[in-house]
């Protein structure tokens, strides 16, 4: 598949391949009606769930019904923290970044919650498994409770950035949760076999899989990245800049505006 000059698979990309609304059908013109009639006539009201709306339906199937091995998994930093990540060739559990996106209770329950009997939550790296994971969005919305800190609630969208990685390159032991790990009500599934399964059975209460996430342990390594995205060409630039700085295999850069855009959920 052809990639753009946004970084992306061509088809896979809103701005370079904007889905189209189906032409509506041509049909025989009507013989005209008396004067009369044509006040009885209306037209019916557009409804917000229209089959267009409803057009979104086969993303969320298409999610459940992914492979695991050929899934993408995403993390979310603050820019300011890019150049340690780099000069570190990884994303390191337990590391406490420039910018933290949680707040310093959060971060000290994380070292308290264990994700699986034995291993804590912060001996792993957290990763979404959907772009618009609840947490993120509420982010992007402005609407991010105390869990997260005051410096990633006040941040610009466009200040952020995302890895993208895939589960096939977290390894065997990738842990996967229906919700936010280590909190109580949270399953959890250790590598692909029953990681599948895990998700699956999630999609039924959450079509898009915005409350799944995964664990990798330890590191995930910069060189095993399928993307980095950014929100706009200059953000780019600077990301560009640092990863030559710090002398790493540079990634896929993408712009993708609509990953740091938040998503209106139909029901509300």
């Amino acid at each position: 598949m052809t990639e753009c000059r946004h970084g992306f698979d061509e088809e896979l990309c809103d701005i370079c391949s904007p889905r189209r609304t189906a032409e509506p059908v041509r049909t025989a013109p009507t013989p005209r009606r008396p004067a009369v009639s044509k006040a009885r006539e209306r037209v019916a009201p557009t409804s917000l769930r229209s089959p267009q709306a409803a057009a979104a339906a086969p993303v969320a199937e298409s999610r459940a019904s992914t492979p695991f091995a050929q899934r993408r998994i995403y993390h979310v930093t603050h820019i300011d923290n890019l150049a340690g990540i780099l000069a570190d060739g990884a994303l390191r559990a337990g590391a406490i970044p420039d910018v933290d996106l949680l707040a310093p209770e959060e971060r000290a329950a994380v070292v308290e919650r264990e994700l699986v009997p034995g291993a804590p939550l912060s001996g792993f790296v957290p990763f979404s498994i959907s772009p618009d994971a609840a947490w993120w969005n509420a982010l992007r919305a402005l609407e991010a409770g105390e869990r997260y800190s005051r410096a990633a609630r006040k941040a610009a969208t466009a200040d952020f950035i995302v890895f993208i990685g895939t589960t096939a390159a977290a390894g065997p032991q990738i842990v996967v949760t229906d919700g936010p790990g280590g909190e109580p009500g949270t399953s959890f599934a250790v590598g692909g076999d029953a990681a599948g399964p895990l998700l699956r059975r999630s999609h039924l209460r959450d079509p898009e899989l915005r409350l799944a996430e995964a664990y990798v342990a330890d590191s995930y390594s910069v060189g095993d990245l399928a993307m980095l995205a950014t929100a706009n060409e200059p953000i780019r630039a600077e990301v560009k800049r640092l990863v030559g700085l710090a002398g790493v295999r540079m990634p896929r850069l993408g712009v993708f505006p609509p990953l740091f855009q938040p998503t209106v959920d139909d029901e509300l």
